[in-house]
């Protein structure tokens, strides 16, 4: 398991748990930092507990067409995925309705391709999955020459997953990552797309992906202002990435990583070299396909 799979698993764990009973100011102050020595003291042992989550709920899915396989992923954001962003600090999960006569509580999720809501967060058919799947298509038809991609690699994600409501609307992200190979090494192709509202009230370089960058600077690309950002202070998963968000508020981020995947079983030798140049990578992060209005 990577920790994309984490990040889904352990905020859908999250959204079926029981709202608990209020309390008094005081008495809630206390029970938080309980509560936040409590999460220090576990989060080593949380892997193995997350795993048992993924099988339960089944976050794993095929995308149509590619054989690759979709993990709930940043999140992931996005993947996201580990994905954040600066911003309002907005709910991930959706208003909760009663479920019985003792308080307890179950979200609701958007409702799915036969009428009813969804099971989790994760969209597997419908539009809003096939956004995903046509998201997934256009990044494999991006590798450039010299690399190859690997659509059924066991570790891509392809994914579109409700985020918020915004407005009195289901906002939902994007995310695809893609391995991709030259000769006996391996990297990664990620792109991330946020619906408009999810990262809105921040400079570009505020915009943090997976996490914050080492360093991000502006660049003008095709008459529009683009971030280009080099690897995370405490996180090096990415090497480089772009951002850029339209102005009806829908972000992209895309993003390359020398790493053919991120879990600790991975083996693969890194890229030597990454296959985008600056310039093509501000340029791709303005790609009409991935201003996604589905």
């Amino acid at each position: 398991m990577d920790e994309l799979e984490f990040r889904a698993s352990l905020r859908d764990a999250l959204d079926h748990t029981t709202a608990p009973p209020s309390m008094p100011p005081g008495g809630a102050l206390q029970a938080g930092r309980r509560a936040a020595r409590r999460r220090t003291l576990a989060a080593g042992a949380a892997g193995a507990g997350v795993l048992a989550i993924v099988t339960a709920l089944g976050l794993v899915v095929a995308t149509a067409g590619s054989g690759a396989r979709q993990a709930a992923g940043p999140g992931a954001p996005s993947p996201a995925p580990l994905a954040s962003g600066n911003g309002p600090s907005v709910s991930v999960t959706p208003s909760p309705v009663p479920i019985g006569t003792g308080g307890e509580t179950k979200p609701v999720w958007p409702t799915g391709v036969d009428g009813s809501p969804q099971g989790d967060r994760t969209a597997r058919a419908g539009r809003k999955a096939d956004a995903a799947k046509a998201l997934a298509a256009h990044v494999i038809s991006l590798v450039p020459a010299g690399y190859t991609a690997v659509p059924d690699a066991p570790m891509n994600i392809v994914q579109a997953q409700f985020e918020d409501k915004v407005g009195g609307q289901d906002r939902w992200s994007y995310l695809v990552t893609l391995e991709i190979r030259k000769g006996a090494t391996a990297g990664q192709l990620i792109v991330e797309v946020y619906e408009p509202g999810l990262r809105p009230g921040a400079g570009l370089c505020d915009l943090i992906f997976w996490s914050a960058p080492g360093t991000c600077t502006t660049v003008q690309s095709g008459g529009q202002t683009v971030a280009l950002s080099t690897g995370g202070k405490t996180d090096d998963r990415l090497d480089k990435w772009s951002t850029y968000r339209y102005p009806d508020g829908t972000t992209v981020y895309v993003a390359q990583s020398r790493q053919g995947n991120f879990s600790p079983e991975n083996t693969a030798p890194p890229l030597t070299e990454l296959p985008f140049d600056d310039q093509r990578l501000a340029a791709l992060a303005l790609d009409q396909a991935f201003h996604i209005v589905a």
